[in-house]
């Protein structure tokens, strides 16, 4: 987390970035940004584990706490935008029952619906 970084992220409104620590060490990390009345569905925008701590299934269990956290706005729905060669993301989300609901831009759009 570099300082510029970390000055943007505390400027923004519309969003979070959250970061997963183990004894104040950052392990993972995840970006929301949230819904509007026109778009109420929140997006995740981005998902990083730390090299050293891949393979434990740490992004299912970051990408679950976060949707679950009570500190977000409500939405009923979660989206995410993947580039078609990134395996992995596709991967996460697929195993994790988020919906593939078509290509946007040429992004796979995926989808989580939450029911209450």
């Amino acid at each position: 987390m570099d300082t510029d970084w970390l000055d943007a992220v505390l400027a923004e409104r519309d969003g979070v970035q959250l970061v997963a620590m183990i004894e104040a060490k950052p392990i993972a990390l995840i970006g929301c940004v949230w819904g509007t009345e026109q778009h109420p569905s929140h997006h995740i925008t981005d998902i990083a584990v730390a090299p050293s701590m891949r393979g434990q299934g740490l992004a299912s269990k970051v990408l679950h706490q976060v949707v679950a956290w009570p500190g977000h706005p409500y939405t009923s729905k979660w989206t995410a935008f993947v580039n078609p060669r990134n395996l992995q993301a596709q991967s996460l989300l697929r195993k994790n029952l988020w919906a593939e609901v078509g290509v946007f831009e040429g992004m796979m759009h995926f989808e989580k619906s939450i029911t209450t």
